[in-house]
């Protein structure tokens, strides 16, 4: 009898664990992909540590990128009606760091990317406002 309580209490713990969800986990790992949100520290260890597998994306209009950019970034305006073609025509094989102004197109931008087949996303939280912030 007393196994069966045990098996039983490991079944019910097992299965309460696996559905709830982690509430401080911002990835999302799809069958196309990886997709993940990173704060300003996690983020700038994840552009330090790729070196030249870097590509780094700035999705914010040409007047918003006037004020500041993050080095080594290369803008494709989300608004602009070629961004998906321009998108595709990256690497999809090497990781694709994402940000815009506050991380809401960036995230927008993440999903393009993930159908387009990319398989590691990282967006910058809080995007540039929060980078040029700290």
């Amino acid at each position: 009898m007393k196994k069966i309580w045990i098996i039983l209490l490991v079944g019910v713990l097992g299965c309460t664990a696996s559905t709830q969800p982690n509430a401080t986990s911002q990835e999302e790992q799809t069958e196309k992909g990886k997709y993940e949100i990173l704060n300003i520290v996690d983020f700038k260890a994840k552009l330090a540590s790729l070196g030249d597998e870097l590509q780094l994306l700035d999705v914010r209009t040409a007047d918003e990128c006037s004020e500041g950019i993050i080095e080594k970034a290369v803008n494709i305006d989300y608004y602009n009606s070629t961004f998906k073609e321009e998108l595709d025509k990256l690497d999809k094989t090497k990781p694709l760091l994402l940000y815009c102004r506050s991380g809401n197109r960036s995230g927008k931008a993440g999903k393009i990317a993930t159908n387009l087949g990319f398989k590691e996303i990282y967006d910058l939280e809080g995007g540039y406002s929060a980078w040029s912030a700290q």
